[in-house]
């Protein structure tokens, strides 16, 4: 007489059981790995500058505990470790600060499309700044800025601007004969992206005003 498979065992072989129709993931382990070692998403839909990765590893140079307490999300399958999120915090520590190893967390035969969720999760978050709360800690602008601080979130609130700092985000101009009052917010991107802001917004409406106008519901 043959036995019938147990569904529960082979889910449990394969890294992972079924808890109550809860997803549970094979055991969690803590382990520092070698960059060499690691295979990573060739797909990722997050990319860096070289500018960007370097202020990054300034961070990670200047608190290296943090990354420790978030480290980059390994999967292990085939004999391989594939770092799905925490790429640019592997490649800001081995190839700007010449770590031999990164601080990961290693799980078992993780699902395709769980390793997409985490990595979109691991770049997203929920909830939105308080700009008076974060005016009150008094950093000062290039340090939110470093820290990855959106410009908008304390450009438009001063926090850490001189008056001179401040004109250059918001003016106003009246102009003689229609005593029309105007004003402009200045945004800084590379030459690169103004080209492709500018295409994108034209796309929208018939002048980047327009297009931003509409894009915030007014």
């Amino acid at each position: 007489m043959r036995t019938r498979p147990n569904p529960e065992l082979q889910m449990r072989e394969r890294g992972k059981t079924h808890q109550n129709g809860i997803l549970k993931m094979s055991e969690v382990r803590a382990a520092k790995l070698k960059f060499s070692e690691l295979k990573f998403l060739e797909d990722n839909p997050r990319t860096i500058t070289r500018e960007d990765l370097e202020r990054l590893a300034g961070r990670i140079k200047e608190d290296p505990t943090f990354f420790d307490n978030r480290p980059c999300l390994v999967n292990f399958f085939g004999g391989q470790y594939l770092c799905y999120a925490g790429f640019q915090r592997a490649h800001a520590a081995a190839k700007v600060l010449k770590w031999k190893e990164v601080p990961c967390m290693i799980e078992s035969d993780v699902p395709t499309d769980t390793m997409r969720k985490r990595a979109i999760l691991d770049n997203t978050h929920d909830g939105k700044w308080d700009a008076d709360v974060l005016s009150s800690w008094e950093f000062e602008m290039d340090e939110l800025r470093d820290m990855g601080v959106p410009e908008f979130v304390f450009g438009g609130l001063g926090v850490g601007l001189t008056d001179e700092e401040m004109s250059d985000f918001f003016s106003s101009d009246t102009t003689s004969g229609e005593h029309l009052q105007t004003g402009k917010i200045v945004l800084e991107y590379t030459l690169e992206e103004v080209e492709t802001v500018k295409t994108a917004l034209l796309k929208i409406e018939k002048t980047p005003e327009q297009a931003v106008w509409k894009l915030l519901g007014l």
